[in-house]
């Protein structure tokens, strides 16, 4: 006798990945970018200084790119313009506030920032996740004898050093000079605040030990980055969502390509609103002086996604011939 066979046929839909310009994720880029600043201008009167940083780079990342032949200069410029509008319409506002400190004064300066972006590839291949740097960076024992307010006094001592911007020597306390001296012990923002502690003393031309910053900055964003993936492995970027922004701005700055991967971008315009704003996320742990608004988002995180794009439209504009990119959504 035959036996019957029947044959299920099953169909798995799986998302398939595209090949894309360059140049239509840069087209994409500034437009997410202009909404970002758009949005900012419209919230000048309550964002906070950390949130005007973030645009104060972002104009100077957007000075780097102009630079660059292409085809965006005119979009760029437009970009650059309106960075410039929100700090004359938002700067005469905090200057009235206690919040304009020294920081503000002499640090939140659009003149200071701009410089060429040279980006290294893969400096960073060797790292891989350690679940042990998640449980350091969520442990409160790690943030105990740590506070924001520690490292402004450190960011402090070196404008102090430096108010004629001559290439002084750095005056810093001897627990500022510890904290910057060793630069892998920590984790979160200890450790882009001392990154940050870095790129001010650089930008005001301050001499300090350690005597090589790049060596310097390498090694703390080698940290970072281990830190970085080890978050997306183990808990995934969502966790930190505003200090991955933040790491990812200030060692992108320093050209670490590592740190602008397309994935990571993918990931940063899924969070985007619509509005062009950011979002405060749940179980992040945020800044200190984070002003949250009626739709859920954060000026800090959202001053830190502006400068972010900015990067990213930096390195795709500078290596639009280089770069293969594929997505299931773009």
């Amino acid at each position: 006798m035959w036996k019957r066979f029947y044959f299920a046929i099953v169909v798995v839909c799986v998302p398939v990945l595209s090949n894309i310009s360059p140049e239509h994720v840069i087209s994409k880029v500034l437009d997410k970018l202009g909404l970002t600043l758009d949005y900012l201008s419209e919230q000048y009167e309550i964002i906070n200084v950390d949130c005007l940083f973030g645009v104060v780079l972002a104009g100077a990342i957007i000075d780097d790119t102009v630079t660059h032949p292409g085809p965006y200069r005119a979009q760029l410029r437009q970009l650059k313009n309106k960075t410039g509008l929100i700090f004359a319409k938002t700067a005469p506002l905090m200057q009235q506030q206690p919040s304009w400190n020294y920081f503000a004064k002499h640090v939140v300066v659009p003149e200071l920032w701009p410089k060429p972006v040279r980006y290294k590839f893969a400096e960073f291949r060797m790292a891989y996740a350690r679940e042990s740097r998640v449980k350091t960076l969520f442990s409160k024992r790690t943030y105990e004898n740590y506070t924001e307010g520690f490292s402004d006094q450190c960011l402090s001592l070196i404008v102090n050093s430096t108010l004629d911007i001559r290439g002084k020597k750095c005056r810093l306390s001897h627990k500022c000079q510890l904290f910057v001296e060793n630069l892998e012990k920590g984790a979160g923002y200890i450790l882009t605040h001392k990154l940050l502690l870095l790129q001010v003393a650089r930008a005001r031309q301050c001499k300090m030990s350690p005597k090589s910053l790049a060596t310097a900055i390498k090694k703390v964003c080698a940290s970072i980055y281990t830190e970085t993936i080890s978050a997306e492995y183990f808990v995934g970027l969502d966790e930190i969502f505003d200090l991955f922004l933040e790491q990812t701005l200030l060692c992108g700055y320093e050209g670490y390509a590592d740190f602008l991967k397309f994935e990571w971008l993918e990931k940063i315009l899924e969070a985007q609103h619509d509005s062009g704003c950011f979002p405060v996320r749940a179980h992040t742990r945020t800044r200190r002086e984070t002003n949250e608004f009626g739709d859920g988002c954060a000026d800090h995180t959202t001053g830190l996604g502006a400068a972010v794009l900015s990067l990213y439209l930096n390195y795709l504009i500078k290596n639009v011939h280089n770069v293969v990119l594929a997505s299931e959504w773009f």
